[in-house]
């Protein structure tokens, strides 16, 4: 632990450039090529929160055709509480090539 705090912080930075470049990615994606999606801001966190309100579908339906027709398996919102309704989260720590994987995923069943 000690060597973490004292010597990891230059990897710390990356991985953190990393996945706010993820989001970014997510965010941008998402605008162009699956539009009734909204993508929430980043909170320091890992996480994409996606707002699927527009498509006017319930959850268990969003996942289920995220898992059928895009092979993408994420979180639905209510997992974390009533006030996740309506959203999806989206683990983005992953290496580039597989967030384009999921992202061309979710345009398949939801595009």
């Amino acid at each position: 632990m000690l060597a973490a705090y004292r010597d990891c912080g230059p990897w710390l930075d990356g991985v953190i450039a990393y996945i706010d470049r993820n989001h970014t990615r997510v965010a941008e994606f998402v605008e162009t090529e699956v539009p009734a999606l909204r993508v929430w801001p980043a909170e320091a966190t890992y996480l994409a929160w996606l707002d699927y309100r527009a498509l006017e579908l319930g959850e268990r339906d969003v996942l289920a055709r995220l898992a059928e027709e895009g092979g993408v398996a994420l979180y639905g919102g209510t997992l974390f509480g009533e006030e996740g309704n309506g959203f999806l989260r989206m683990n983005i720590a992953c290496p580039r090539a597989t967030l384009e994987q999921g992202l061309a995923g979710i345009k398949r069943a939801l595009g």
